[in-house]
């Protein structure tokens, strides 16, 4: 008996991130979601056609990997929406993130927070008006079956994504909590398929690989053959300390083959970091950059600020080096690679 390959297609987002699954009943599932930063990604509703969206998942509520999430679930035939946190936390948790600046700058820091708390807002109201079904995930939950994919969450774990529930309900009758950093609710998935698996690190911290790793365990899994790299390869992301200094640390990698291959969103010439990406060149590892990492423009104050004593660095975004990344995964077969370029 023959069976359809799975496809899980990156996508170019700037500095977000767009993911989709496509199951082999053509259906499809989509992994956050950003609109195209400077190559031809092309509109996210043309990639998804007519075809049935079995789920939309906000890995973690951060607005560069949902904001197309929105177009997709007023536009589409979506069943469900995943996330890591219960709806009213994750309301709560973006009107928390409110920031204050003692300098000129205040206006912008407000305008921004009103801008990423907007986008919570127009992500729950869209999945409210579809009457979508809400499905908050952690490493706790059992695997979800979909055309012989298995689908198992990795990450957070059950015991953090309780405390953080109740820490933001407790939050609507204080006058100021400690705002926590939205990287910690990343969903860490293991997609699959026949005898190869596929781990999507969303902008997962190091801390998280640790819970990530026993839950693969427990789960049996055979070692990944393909790697969604985490946080566009910020140094937050991994625990680089020496073994022999430290407890064992538990990076992405362990999850996977001793050889496998791994796709890396990094839009900015701050992704990846530098020791991050001397770490994994000393792998064996088949590394796909949506950008040209060799670039490095330097544009020291493209704002212009003349503030006193204020000094502005930035660098330009990378061009992109594909439009997209896909791995084709056959049943019973080996992982293939295949790309598009950029436009």
């Amino acid at each position: 008996m023959s069976y359809a390959s799975l496809r899980i297609t990156f996508y170019e987002s700037g500095i977000g991130e767009t993911i989709v699954i496509e199951f082999p009943n053509d259906t499809i599932g989509v992994v956050d979601a950003h609109p195209a930063g400077r190559s031809g990604r092309g509109d996210i509703l043309d990639i998804i056609g007519q075809r049935s969206v079995e789920f939309v998942c906000l890995t973690h509520p951060h607005a560069d990997h949902g904001r197309d999430l929105i177009k997709i679930i007023h536009n589409s035939n979506v069943r469900e929406f995943w996330h890591s946190l219960s709806p009213i936390s994750l309301f709560v948790y973006y009107l928390e993130q409110y920031a204050t600046f003692p300098s000129h700058l205040k206006h912008v820091a407000t305008s921004e927070s009103q801008t990423w708390a907007q986008f919570m807002l127009d992500l729950l109201n869209a999945v409210s008006q579809k009457g979508l079904t809400d499905r908050p995930f952690n490493e706790s939950h059992k695997p979800i079956d979909i055309s012989g994919v298995r689908l198992h969450f990795l990450a957070p774990s059950e015991a953090f994504a309780n405390s953080e529930n109740k820490r933001l309900i407790d939050a609507l009758s204080r006058s100021s909590t400690e705002p926590l950093d939205p990287n910690d609710f990343s969903i860490i998935m293991a997609v699959e398929y026949g005898q190869s698996v596929v781990v999507l690190g969303s902008d997962a911290k190091h801390k998280a690989w640790r819970v990530a790793a026993e839950s693969f365990r427990r789960a049996n899994l055979p070692k990944a053959v393909g790697l969604k790299i985490p946080h566009h390869g910020a140094l937050n992301a991994f625990d680089l300390r020496p073994g022999d200094k430290h407890p064992l640390p538990i990076n992405c990698w362990h999850l996977c083959r001793q050889a496998f291959d791994a796709v890396l969103f990094a839009g900015t010439t701050a992704h990846p970091n530098k020791k991050v990406h001397k770490a994994l060149s000393k792998r064996p590892i088949r590394l796909h950059s949506l950008f040209h990492l060799e670039e490095t423009i330097d544009d020291p104050n493209p704002l212009r600020i003349r503030f006193p004593e204020a000094t502005v660095i930035r660098r330009r975004p990378r061009r992109p080096q594909y439009s997209s990344v896909t791995f084709v995964i056959p049943y019973d077969g080996d992982l293939e690679v295949t790309f598009k370029d950029a436009a």
